[in-house]
């Protein structure tokens, strides 16, 4: 029930002076830590509260985040995001931080709403057809141990350092990617800074589905609301691997690096994150019109569906 009653509260930010800025709870649905971990990782004051990070008075730039480095050119999306989720709210000096109760209108927390509010969300999952998302799992022609793959990590069943200290292992639970933040799926997949650097890449041309990734808590999340293109069937079938990839060869250079104390290489998880795609399309009939270079010499035009057939390209040999 405690998360139940979480997601019912929230802070409303008064002088600022007992919100953590990074660790609670204020703006939106999850900490701003969990929502930008890039950036949080970057941050020079960690600890800060809202009121350390907020100018009072007639500063033009009323947030001001401090970083331990200046930032890179692929960051800066980031930092943008952040800055934009902050510009609408103003700290008041005048007034302490407080609580409030989402459930019902008055803002004050009572049984009867708690109750009502746990009775909706039974109905809800009760009523809904597929609480399960299987069409993002198994309505795809990707291999069977990759479908797999992708179920247990709906199921968050996959064996990540979180699960497993959940399970009883005496084990650090931080990343083994960035070593910052725990290694639940979802950063691993989607927030772990190494593994934003190489989404960055890899959608340089995409930057609105890029910016998706900050939207999005869970691999569920990410796949249901990964784009659907049409039009070049290059371009339709890579984009359609693409996220699947991506997650594929991240967790690959994981597991190398936890039991091989391998290297994690962005140029090379790239490449292969490319190789596997293209492995991937062998069952399909049109591949034998393109050629594995394009997507190595000419990875934006074939997102861009502008590699026709042989046509564009020049085969490998």
């Amino acid at each position: 029930m405690l998360p139940d009653f979480k997601e019912g509260v929230s802070f409303k930010i008064g002088n600022g002076a007992r919100t953590s800025f990074w660790h609670d709870t204020w703006l939106g649905n999850a900490s701003l830590a969990s929502r930008f971990p890039l950036i949080f990782s970057l941050a020079a004051n960690q600890t800060a509260s809202v009121r350390d990070m907020c100018h009072l008075g007639d500063d033009s730039i009323p947030w001001h985040i401090e970083t331990r480095r200046n930032l890179r050119d692929w960051e800066l999306p980031v930092m943008l995001d952040l800055m934009d989720k902050l510009k609408n709210i103003q700290c008041n000096e005048l007034e302490g931080d407080s609580w409030v109760w989402l459930k019902n209108k008055v803002g004050r927390f009572t049984v009867r709403s708690m109750y009502n509010s746990l009775l909706d969300k039974k109905f809800l999952i009760a009523g809904s057809r597929s609480i399960f998302p299987a069409d993002v799992v198994w309505d795809n022609d990707l291999p069977t141990n990759i479908k797999l793959f992708f179920w247990t990590l709906l199921l968050d069943r996959t064996l990540t350092r979180q699960t497993l200290v959940r399970r009883g292992m005496q084990i650090s639970p931080l990343c083994a990617l960035c070593g910052v933040v725990q290694e639940s799926s979802s950063h691993l997949f989607l927030h772990c800074s190494l593994v934003l650097q190489l989404w960055s890449k890899l959608l340089a041309s995409e930057q609105e589905t890029f910016l998706l990734l900050y939207s999005v808590d869970s691999m569920a999340d990410w796949l249901s609301v990964w784009p659907v293109k049409s039009g070049n069937p290059l371009m339709v079938k890579v984009w359609s691997y693409l996220p699947y990839a991506v997650v594929w060869i991240t967790w690959k250079f994981r597991n190398d690096k936890v039991f091989n104390e391998g290297m994690s290489d962005i140029h090379k998880m790239e490449q292969e994150v490319k190789g596997i795609i293209w492995y991937w399309c062998g069952n399909w009939l049109g591949r034998k019109q393109y050629h594995f270079r394009a997507l190595i010499d000419d990875w934006g035009g074939v997102l861009a569906g502008s590699v026709v057939g042989n046509q564009t390209v020049v085969g490998i040999g």
